[in-house]
């Protein structure tokens, strides 16, 4: 069985994109295994690489034979939405698919990053259901759709497609409220991504509380995502970071580490270690595997990356999400865990005294994270049944 999988990357700057791509394929895996299913993956990559084709076979035990690249390389960009039609090798590909998996990113079935994204994803999916190939919603989260075109548009993507998964209760009533379709409840497939050993890198002292920070470039530097810039944050998020690492400094039993998830958090990283020269830089790591086993030394994570945060949670640790968008509140609403550092609802000083609340109980953090885990992982492995079972139906047919 042929089996498409679109907006999952394995060679891309954002290891959030790319642990949704580890964690789908190994769901997959664990399907093939269970099932005796003989499962042939082709990932549609935005920039196809065989290096790293090559790497991730090997970290995710991929039998090369199984998995494939789509040869053409999709360039994001206005360029891109209007002639990616004329692909014909992409577009044969897609056709051979007997299903395809969308993941669109985690968050990028929305306008929130402007209205280019959103149809250049949606296209393809267009094009997929036209075909009249089975496609499945994978767990991401849905809307806000704040364009009355861009709503309709994805109304149409959800109606037709034959699986819609979410990962979050707030996307689940923005379903019910535009489409008419039962969708399923799950959880980020992340949470289930393993953690491996990467570069050797020396933490300090280990008597001293280590405190890692993820420093999100989206955010941080200027002009870096012209989409969200235009956002209302009642946080000034450079502030919120410089006055928190100052504060933290002042304290004798505390260590900082600065932590990237994405490519571009590196350089707001540099910047933010060269004004701050006593906190510890942990380097870029080549996949999610390897940053998550650093994060999981960490005694308390603050991260702005959502799936940084996923890291962190799932390795249990005291973990504080910092949300620009309304994702964080719903994926760990679902679980049960309500702690959170909203820059669009809170004012700086409000976040700086909840931040600082929380690392001050970090234990008391800890434990909320533990009792979450049995409902994570319940949900979790939600996905794989109802992939599963769809599957199964195909394979009868």
């Amino acid at each position: 069985m042929k089996v498409g999988l679109i907006g999952a990357f394995l060679n891309n700057s954002n290891m959030g994109c790319v642990a949704l791509a580890c964690s789908i394929i190994r769901l997959l895996q664990e399907i093939e295994e269970e099932e005796k299913i003989k499962l042939d993956v082709t990932l549609f990559e935005a920039s196809p690489g065989k290096e790293k084709l090559e790497l991730y076979s090997r970290e995710l035990d991929v039998d090369l034979q199984n998995f494939s690249f789509s040869e053409t390389a999709w360039v994001y960009n206005l360029r891109a939405l209007a002639h990616w039609k004329r692909h014909e090798e992409m577009k044969a590909n897609l056709k051979k698919c007997d299903f395809i998996i969308d993941m669109t990113g985690g968050d990028s079935f929305s306008d929130i990053y402007g209205k280019k994204r959103f149809y250049f994803w949606s296209n393809i999916k267009k094009y997929i259901i036209k075909k009249k190939i089975p496609l499945i919603l994978g767990p991401q989260t849905y809307g806000p759709y704040e364009n009355k075109r861009v709503k309709k548009f994805a109304k149409y993507i959800i109606e037709k497609s034959s699986v819609v998964i979410v990962r979050d209760e707030k996307s689940l009533k923005y379903i019910k409220e535009i489409a008419n379709v039962q969708a399923k409840l799950t959880t980020d497939v992340a949470f289930q991504l393993p953690c491996q050993k990467g570069t050797e890198i020396f933490l300090n002292n280990e008597k001293k509380k280590k405190i890692g920070i993820n420093v999100s470039g989206l955010l941080y530097l200027e002009n870096s995502d012209s989409s969200l810039s235009e956002k209302s944050f009642k946080t000034d998020y450079k502030e919120y970071i410089h006055d928190l690492i100052s504060e933290l400094l002042k304290k004798d039993d505390c260590e900082i580490y600065l932590i990237g998830h994405v490519k571009c958090d590196m350089e707001a990283v540099e910047k933010v270690q060269k004004l701050y020269p006593k906190c510890h830089t942990i380097p870029w790591q080549e996949t999610p595997m390897e940053i998550k086993y650093y994060i999981s030394k960490m005694d308390v994570f603050i991260g702005t990356r959502m799936h940084a945060t996923v890291a962190a949670f799932s390795s249990q640790i005291a973990m504080i999400p910092v949300a620009y968008s309304r994702k964080f509140a719903g994926l760990y609403e679902n679980v049960g865990y309500d702690v959170l550092i909203d820059l669009q609802g809170m004012t700086l000083n409000e976040a700086l005294l909840k931040t600082f609340e929380y690392i001050e109980h970090s234990c008391e953090l800890q434990q909320k994270v533990l009792a979450c885990q049995e409902i994570v992982q319940e949900k979790a492995m939600k996905n794989k049944e109802l992939i599963k079972q769809f599957i199964k139906r195909r394979v009868k047919g």
